[in-house]
């Protein structure tokens, strides 16, 4: 049985800045399922009772990333 499509938009942002000669600041952004979109599960395997052939439930990715919206900033110094 065949579940709903998987849709996933990442995006990055980054801004670098010149500091000394030739070191620079950068600083970035990092924005994971930008629209906040749900991951639906399989529908239901069983045809007898009251939820048959219906989607219950989202997935889940795991313990260590995150199923709703994700932002992480990071800043590096080059030189």
């Amino acid at each position: 049985m065949y579940g709903p499509g998987l849709r996933w938009f990442h995006t990055s942002i980054f801004k670098n800045f010149s500091t000394y000669h030739e070191q620079t600041l950068q600083f970035r952004t990092d924005i994971f399922n930008l629209f906040n979109a749900p991951w639906f599960a399989v529908p239901s395997y069983s045809n007898d009772g009251a939820y048959g052939g219906q989607i219950t439930s989202t997935r889940t990715t795991g313990n260590f990333t995150p199923d709703t919206r994700f932002m992480q900033m990071s800043m590096t110094y080059k030189f």
